[in-house]
């Protein structure tokens, strides 16, 4: 929710407490690191788009074309 309000620090402490009940959750890194990259954490983001690929490949393409933006 706070990913589409644009609302970047409240959107990473969400994803992080969901990831600390579930570490394999692809799709909280990957929203994770979109928060991370629209608040300049370039170096997070990617670490955050590599854990989710790495957990779901269907979001590895989407990785590639967003760090390209």
């Amino acid at each position: 929710m706070y990913l589409t309000l644009n609302n970047y620090s409240k959107a990473i402490e969400d994803f992080t407490a969901a990831l600390n009940i579930n570490p394999y959750k692809a799709e909280a890194y990957y929203n994770r690191g979109i928060a991370y990259k629209n608040i300049g954490r370039g170096d997070l983001a990617m670490d955050d788009f590599n854990k989710a690929c790495q957990y779901n490949r269907n979001l590895c393409s989407l990785n590639q074309i967003l760090l390209n933006i």
